[in-house]
């Protein structure tokens, strides 16, 4: 379950688990959020098709930001993954400029092992105030 807000703009602090049913429930109440959420689904759609294992949102796209200009998230890939093997597709969505030109999001990623995500939780894990702010982790 996605929590309130606890300053009026952000996620309490931490990584919080939810169905991409329940971001798109809670995050698509407006015209540019409902096109922001028609990316995501497109986006996870190909991922799930890449083996990709975790999606994990951050940003203005899970505040209480009226229009967000995009989604911010990394993804987390098996740890035997040779990124210079994958196919194409699943290149794009770990190529910042691909991924913010087809599907209005700005990526990063790393491999899905405990450390590496705690590290992107931590650099992630402020808004532009560096006020402490929640991210949303979504299993695929």
């Amino acid at each position: 379950m996605i929590p309130h807000f606890y300053d009026g703009k952000n996620l309490p602090e931490g990584l919080h688990r939810a169905t991409i049913h329940e971001v798109i429930t809670h995050f698509g109440n407006s015209a540019r959020r409902a096109a922001l959420c028609t990316s995501l689904q497109n986006i996870i759609a190909t991922a799930q098709n890449c083996h990709f294992r975790k999606i994990i949102l951050f940003g203005s796209f899970i505040s209480s930001k009226n229009d967000p200009g995009d989604i911010d998230l990394f993804w987390t890939l098996p740890p035997e993954t040779d990124t210079d093997q994958i196919a194409p597709a699943c290149k794009q969505l770990i190529n910042p400029q691909t991924s913010q030109a087809l599907f209005s999001c700005d990526v990063f990623w790393c491999f899905d092992e405990h450390e590496a995500i705690v590290r992107m939780v931590g650099l992630f894990g402020f808004d532009r105030e560096m006020q402490k702010r929640g991210l949303i982790m979504v299993e695929l």
